[in-house]
């Protein structure tokens, strides 16, 4: 479990913001990754402004992204990342 620095963010790298985590994690409860894609997207954009890229796999996949707000969460062996767009 990654613990959380007094700015917030998670000491491990994998999300700088604890408000995406929390909402990746609690629409990531669908089963195929397409569902998963599409709650993770619907609840964070009604949630945060801006624009945000999301990426979901059941399996490992590489990236290489220029922005400053992402997270990468798993959940039921469903990967995601999604970050903002700068």
């Amino acid at each position: 479990m990654a613990r959380l620095r007094k700015n917030g963010v998670r000491k491990d790298g994998s999300c700088t913001n604890e408000g995406l985590r929390k909402i990746m994690h609690e629409s990531m409860t669908v089963d195929t990754t397409t569902e998963v894609k599409r709650a993770v997207h619907r609840a964070v954009t009604a949630s945060f402004d801006g624009s945000y890229g999301i990426l979901c796999a059941e399996c490992a996949f590489s990236y290489i992204v220029h922005t400053i707000e992402y997270c990468v969460h798993t959940r039921h062996n469903i990967t995601c990342l999604i970050y903002k767009d700068a």
